[in-house]
């Protein structure tokens, strides 16, 4: 399966990866069974055109979210456990209308998963490799 990393941006327009010299997103996208279609990039973490992103197949797209775009949606800072559902579905909404990522089988197929940041940065990855590998 080829994944699109939507790595931490300023904006959520922003569309940043990780490439190659980010060994260890792709060694966590490889270990759920996945490719990083970023992962031959000659960077470690950069914007991507939208053209490049357009031309690519991708099947599945996992959003870094960081709490300083999403507060109280991830984490420990959640108090209302409907909360995170609801804002979960406007982020994945907000993702799937953006034209960079509307053609996209990932869009299609509704496979557009958020991924809370602690997970990949800290020894708490081996959750997110079976979130993404499920």
């Amino acid at each position: 399966m080829n994944v699109f990393y939507k790595a931490f941006s300023d904006t959520p327009e922003q569309i940043k990866t990780y490439g190659k010299d980010m060994p260890v997103v792709n060694e966590f996208i490889n270990a759920a069974g996945s490719k990083n279609i970023a992962g031959d990039l000659p960077f470690a973490y950069e914007d991507v055109d939208k053209e490049w992103v357009f031309k690519q197949d991708i099947d599945a797209i996992v959003v870094m979210c960081w709490d300083q775009h999403y507060p109280d949606v991830f984490g420990y800072n959640v108090n209302d456990s409907e909360l995170p559902s609801e804002k979960g579905k406007e982020i994945q909404e907000e993702i799937m209308q953006q034209d960079v990522f509307t053609h996209t089988d990932a869009v299609k197929n509704k496979k557009v998963y958020l991924l809370h940041n602690e997970l990949l940065s800290t020894p708490r990855n081996i959750i997110a490799i079976a979130y993404m590998a499920k």
